[in-house]
């Protein structure tokens, strides 16, 4: 599946992969068609303002809980999605989209 979204002015698809699946919970990769060189300490300071609580970053990716599931943030914009429930990819993108906005200060007033 693939997920369009205007990033800093530009296009940017992400292509949306299922990982694997159990107890009604879905792992899912989601990856920009070209690297975005994300701050990830940045991203990190941004997501507070959707809840996520104490995000952790060691430079290179980061990490925190939202919605009941893990997700990890690479500075290349990757992100893994574990746990996400509903199973469903249009839940998975519903929440790269959010995220990736949010993260990258594209929020919509």
């Amino acid at each position: 599946m693939n997920i369009d979204l205007q990033i800093q002015g530009h296009a940017t698809r992400y292509v949306l992969l299922k990982l694997c699946a159990r107890g009604g919970r879905g792992d899912y990769q989601a990856f920009p068609t070209v690297p975005l060189g994300c701050d990830v300490a940045a991203c990190g300071r941004r997501l507070v303002r959707l809840g996520v609580e104490a995000p952790r970053t060691n430079g290179e990716r980061l990490v925190f809980d939202w919605r009941g599931a893990k997700m990890t943030m690479f500075k290349s914009g990757r992100i893994l999605l574990e746990g996400v429930a509903p199973d469903r990819a249009a839940t998975a993108a519903e929440w790269i989209e959010t995220l990736v906005k949010e993260a990258l200060g594209e929020r919509r007033q």
